[in-house]
Parts: C-alpha cells; structure tokens; sequence
C-alpha cells in the first residue's frame, strides 16, 4: 500500500524546461502518479507533444510556452496554471543549459550570459514569483535543479558550474527565508544523464 503524505495525486505541478531530458521525463512520471502538470518551456512544437503523450494516457496537462529569463513569461505561467487548475502546490524549477566543451578562456561573454541568464535568472525569477503564490496561500514546495557540477568542478564547463553552485546557494538562502511560512524549497544534483 502506498504511504498517501508522500502522494501527488491531484497536485498541480510546474515543470520548466519540460520539452526534453530530464523535465520530459520527470513531467510524464508526475502525470502518471496523478498530478496536474504544467509543462513549461520555449519549445512550443515538442512540449505540445508531450501534453499529447500526457493526455492519452489519462493524464492532465497544460502547455505554457515560457522563457523564463523573461518576467511577463512567467507570470503568464503562473496565471494559465491557476485558471487552469486552481492552484500551485509543486515547481520544479529545472529550465537549465550548457554550451559544453569550451574552455573557461574560449567562452564570449554572451554565451556567458546566456549560461547565467538561462540557469540562474530563470531559476530565480521563476522561484520568486512562484513563491509570492505559494507565501499568500500558505504552503508549496520549490524543487531547483542543480547538479554534481555545482558541487565539483569540471573542465570545459566553468560557467555552467557556477551557474549551479549558484543555485545551490539560492536554494539554502531561500529554504531559510520561507520554512517558517510553510514553502519548502530543496535542490536536485544529478550527475550525467544519457
């Protein structure tokens, strides 16, 4: 028997970064245990897929396409997620690139910044806003993906290693801040995935 504190069914849950990898895979996994999910990304072609895939097999999901570099983006999220299904209680904050292979000395400044602004503005600014929901009704939970890299460095990827150090920061930052108002917020570090 299923322990039910540990249940999702009838949450609601937004993914970022839900058109491939890791947030594909975790959006399917949360629709399947019987979650709402809100699949956001900037992928509009291959995340409406997924809404399809999520659907048919009994699941419910809505389509957000967001870059969550860009406030009016996000709030527009949050907006459709509530009217859709009347509330917030799970983000997983996991929108996150990289441009691997570059040499700390070879990255430009815009990829730099596209590096940061993707990984940790979006992290930031979609967990903020998320959160002004979460604060006012008392109660959610913020999943920031992470990574190993933000604990261990790695050639050929600095940028993105600060990029997750950062977030691993944020996330110790913003547990401490909002505990005691009932939003929990932790991180995920995975390591390589095929």
């Amino acid at each position: 028997m299923q322990d039910q504190r540990f249940s999702i069914k009838g949450k609601t849950i937004i993914v970022t970064g839900a058109s491939s990898g890791l947030g594909r895979g975790l959006s399917l996994a949360f629709a399947k245990a019987g979650a709402n999910v809100t699949v956001a990304s900037r992928n509009l072609s291959k995340f409406e897929i997924l809404v399809e895939e999520i659907e048919s097999a009994g699941g419910m999901a809505l389509a957000a396409k967001t870059d969550v570099t860009q406030g009016t983006d996000i709030d527009r999220m949050i907006k459709i997620t509530i009217e859709k299904f009347g509330g917030i209680d799970v983000l997983l904050n996991n929108a996150g690139m990289s441009i691997p292979g570059l040499l700390a000395e070879q990255v430009s400044e815009k990829e730099m910044q596209t590096i940061m602004d993707t990984n940790f503005k979006g992290t930031f600014l979609c967990g903020a806003a998320v959160a002004r929901y979460m604060l006012e009704q008392k109660k959610g939970k913020i999943i920031n993906m992470s990574s190993v890299l933000g604990q261990a460095a790695w050639a050929k990827a600095s940028i993105y290693c600060v990029s997750k150090a950062a977030i691993n920061h944020l996330t110790k930052a913003w547990a401490i801040e909002w505990a005691s108002k009932n939003v929990t917020v932790n991180a995920l570090a995975p390591t390589f995935i095929e």
